[in-house]
């Protein structure tokens, strides 16, 4: 495959089905069943329901990869300071041959203006102590994952603590977009042409890649976001921290071809893909 069709087709691309669906939860103890209140602690409680379409498992890939296994919350304020981080917790699972979907609760401040969504997003060495009070560009930015995970992000944002209330009480009527961050490429092969793929392989490809898209450009600008990105309006790659600038060994063999999926899928990071330092 033309190492520029790979380019062109290698871009963040969403998992359209998967929707977060954000509802509001309360202590029984304060109202048990009124949706979009702050508790008596200044908390806004989130239950959290997603769906997962269904993804294919596919070599490269962990099998945990493609579903959502843990989901963190990022909280912060009107400046865009980090002032919480969460583990929702998984309240009900349900898994399928096409995907599954899954229920979580989440407890927020309610002075939150922005939420960052990260789901299967290693955060064992994520110091809470060294990132509150941090601005949002110089926490999620620099988050990386490595190749053999799948991860999915996405953000939220709040004028004011009624829009936050509103949001959590409106559930399925607010739902929020995840990018995954991996693009999946796959071989077409047009039944006259009467070749048959008996294997294939992705080489020079990096090994990690960011967690967010993040439009560096769009930094200090007023009304806008680095984060402002969508499929139908923005086209750009986002750059890797140089520590993670490592590029994957290359397969000994190449793989055998699956037949059990047309063009037998695999995932790859966006990258600039330089003329003298192609994916192939």
């Amino acid at each position: 495959m033309n190492a520029r069709i790979l380019n062109t087709i290698g871009r963040w691309l969403a998992s359209c089905l998967l929707l977060f669906t954000i509802g509001s939860c309360i202590d029984d103890e304060f109202a048990a069943s009124t949706p979009g209140v702050i508790d008596e602690d200044g908390m806004v409680n989130l239950a959290i329901t997603t769906q997962v379409p269904g993804l294919k498992v596919t070599r490269g890939v962990d099998v945990n990869g493609e579903e959502i296994a843990t989901l963190w919350v990022l909280a912060f304020n009107e400046n865009g300071n980090m002032i919480s981080r969460v583990l929702a917790d998984q309240t009900n699972n349900v898994q399928g041959s096409d995907g599954g979907n899954g229920i979580f609760s989440a407890k927020v401040p309610a002075s939150t203006r922005v939420l960052h969504f990260l789901a299967n997003v290693n955060m064992d060495n994520f110091s809470d102590q060294e990132n509150i009070g941090r601005h949002e560009n110089e926490v999620v930015a620099p988050l990386v994952s490595s190749s053999g995970n799948l991860v999915y992000w996405g953000r939220q944002a709040f004028a004011s603590v009624d829009e936050l209330t509103g949001f959590s009480a409106t559930s399925g009527q607010s739902p929020v977009l995840l990018y995954r961050n991996q693009a999946l490429i796959q071989y077409d092969l047009s039944s006259a042409s009467g070749l048959e793929v008996e294997g294939w392989t992705v080489c020079n490809q990096y090994a990690y890649g960011t967690v967010a898209p993040f439009d560096a450009s769009a930094v200090g600008i007023s009304e806008d976001t680095p984060y402002h990105f969508d499929l139908k309006t923005y086209d750009y790659v986002t750059t890797v921290p140089e520590a993670y600038r490592i590029k994957q060994r290359d397969d000994d063999e190449v793989s055998t071809a699956s037949g059990q999926e047309k063009g037998d899928p695999r995932y790859i990071f966006e990258n600039i893909n330089a003329d003298d330092d192609q994916v192939y």
